[in-house]
């Protein structure tokens, strides 16, 4: 079980010891009311009020720190890489795909005969032993994976360290990024528990033409929301079925060339994901930026600036955005403390650079 939605069994004695901000002790005390992470961040929500992640994630750490809580789940989440990784691993693997039914799962699910046979082809079971270095960082293979069962986390460097930042469990789908567009690995992933994986290869004369045509043109809003996500440093690192999640309970909108989709300062409660067209911002009526397809814009609102928009945004051709309501994005990344987190951050990091920019 996710830490997130695990009920947090407290030893109330050893919270009287805590050393806390106002802000934590707020946190602290609906944390005690709600009895886990992802209800407090949904009474939050409810209430119309923004979390700050990295002080909740310092208030888990505190109460860590002074083994206030109880459940053992909390001290595997959130210890680092501190024991030897098995980085040379052999895989034991099987020629089923531990009875999975592919046509039934998010991704495939809507696929053309074609390419869901292309997958088949191309997939092996395999049984990957716990902490074992599935893929590293900035590497180039082409593999896909789906999580038949156990749990994996994923490590991205930061400041020189390696920062636990998701988890992945049964019925995740990860890597697509690299197996469509042989695009770096944003990320190290590893295996927390033994897992068995279905692994899908790239092989150039099976996928080549799908890629381009038929899964482009079957899935093109999806195509497009990927190439978004995987070009945002905030965003890109959110799980595939969260991904479509969002895809699918966004709002298509449409704009027409001049046309304003918001104002800097006004206050904003959506994301966006430019899907065709060209949009362009300005702060204080200077040009700071285009966006082109398969660009995001708006998430900084979320999680920075209280809902206020930091630029203008308008369109200068015919445009198409998919709209996501800041709710829907909430109730998310509620479930993943730690992608949360380094998502507010990133925000914080590019808000800064944007006011530099506008100040050149």
């Amino acid at each position: 079980m996710k830490i997130e939605n695990e009920e947090i069994l407290f030893l109330d004695a050893r919270l009287t010891n805590l050393k806390l901000n106002d802000l934590q002790k707020n946190y602290l005390q609906v944390l005690l009311q709600e009895r886990s992470i992802e209800k407090t961040f949904l009474f939050y929500l409810k209430q119309g009020w923004l979390i700050n992640f990295n002080e909740f994630y310092h208030l888990i750490e505190s109460l860590l720190q002074l083994k206030a809580i109880r459940n053992l789940n909390f001290y595997h989440a959130f210890q680092q890489k501190t024991s030897p990784l098995n980085k040379d691993f052999e895989s034991q693997k099987s020629n089923t795909t531990f009875g999975i039914n592919l046509e039934e799962k998010n991704f495939f699910r809507h696929l053309p005969t074609a390419a869901l046979q292309a997958f088949k082809k191309n997939s092996q079971g395999i049984e990957v032993p716990e902490r074992s270095l599935l893929i590293r960082e900035n590497e180039t293979s082409r593999e896909m994976y789906y999580v038949a069962d156990g749990e994996l986390a994923v490590y991205k460097s930061r400041n020189g360290q390696k920062v636990r930042i998701a988890t992945l469990s049964a019925g995740s789908l990860f890597g697509e990024a690299s197996f469509m567009w042989g695009a770096a690995r944003t990320a190290d992933i590893v295996t927390l528990t033994k897992c068995r994986l279905i692994r899908f290869s790239y092989k150039e004369s099976d996928f080549s033409d799908l890629i381009q045509k038929d899964l482009a043109q079957k899935n093109q809003i999806r195509f497009w929301a990927l190439h978004a996500f995987m070009k945002s440093p905030l965003l890109k690192e959110l799980p595939s079925d969260n991904i479509d999640e969002l895809i699918q309970c966004g709002r298509q909108l449409s704009l027409r060339p001049s046309e304003i989709l918001f104002q800097e300062n006004s206050i904003g409660s959506s994301f966006y994901i430019l899907v065709q067209g060209h949009l362009r911002i300005s702060q204080k009526g200077k040009v700071i930026n285009q966006l082109n397809q398969g660009d995001l814009l708006g998430e900084i609102a979320l999680f920075v600036s209280g809902g206020r928009r930091t630029a203008t945004i308008e369109s200068l051709t015919d445009s198409i955005l998919i709209e996501i309501p800041k709710d829907l994005f909430y109730k998310i990344i509620s479930r993943n403390l730690f992608l949360a987190r380094e998502i507010e951050s990133l925000a914080w990091e590019r808000i800064q650079k944007d006011q530099q920019r506008a100040q050149v």
